[in-house]
């Protein structure tokens, strides 16, 4: 006589295997929550520390190492007050003075054949250039005024120049040189006459320049 041995159907051999599948889960998940759990703690008392107090460092005072500054007194050197230098008092210069002409009466004249007839010229009212006593001679609408150098009073020099110059039609003297018979004076001399304005000629009526005149001038100590 034979047994019949039923075998499971499908459904129950899905319940069995998914049984299966949780038992082995389980299984594992204990160990790894035991795991876990042990690392936790282990962690947690390795690294537990104790209540800790610093220890109490003294304290020190700082030292000031940088030095104070000390106040001293400003000292002012007075300087001596210079000694008052009398410098004598140029005396004044007095230039030459050319004279201006006078009216020039003509003489009278009687040519040959002519009979009496009588010539004179009045050349009163004419505004003439410069008949001085020489035609080199410029006429000065006023007397320059030269300083005395420091330099001849100390040495107690006296002398004579030639300032030569042109004149424009306007009287503006230029090119102005100074001669004298000691260059002491050359160049105060120079400077006087630059600054003077002189009578220019006269031709037809109009004002014109002149050239190579000559306008003498004398330094001379006043009387002590």
């Amino acid at each position: 006589m034979m047994t019949a041995i039923a075998l499971p159907s499908t459904a129950s051999r899905q319940i069995m295997a998914f049984g299966s599948a949780n038992r082995r889960f389980g299984l594992g998940v204990l160990p790894a929550v035991l795991i876990t759990t042990a690392l936790y703690f282990g962690m947690n008392w390795l690294i537990k520390v104790d209540d800790f107090e610093p220890p109490v460092l003294p304290q020190h005072d700082l030292i000031d190492i940088t030095p104070s500054q000390i106040d001293e007194p400003v000292r002012r050197s007075v300087r001596p007050k210079p000694n008052k230098i009398d410098v004598p008092v140029p005396p004044p210069v007095q230039p030459l003075v050319v004279p201006a002409a006078a009216n020039t009466t003509l003489p009278s004249f009687a040519p040959a054949g002519a009979g009496d007839m009588t010539l004179t010229t009045d050349l009163s009212g004419m505004k003439l250039a410069t008949p001085t006593i020489s035609n080199r001679f410029a006429q000065a609408l006023y007397p320059p005024q030269p300083v005395y150098p420091v330099r001849a009073i100390t040495a107690h020099l006296e002398g004579d120049c030639e300032v030569a110059l042109n004149i424009t039609a306007q009287g503006v003297p230029y090119d102005v040189v100074a001669t004298c018979t000691n260059n002491v004076f050359e160049r105060n001399a120079q400077r006087a006459v630059e600054r003077v304005r002189f009578q220019p000629g006269i031709e037809n009526g109009r004002q014109v320049g002149l050239r190579g005149l000559v306008y003498p001038m004398e330094f001379r100590m006043g009387e002590e």
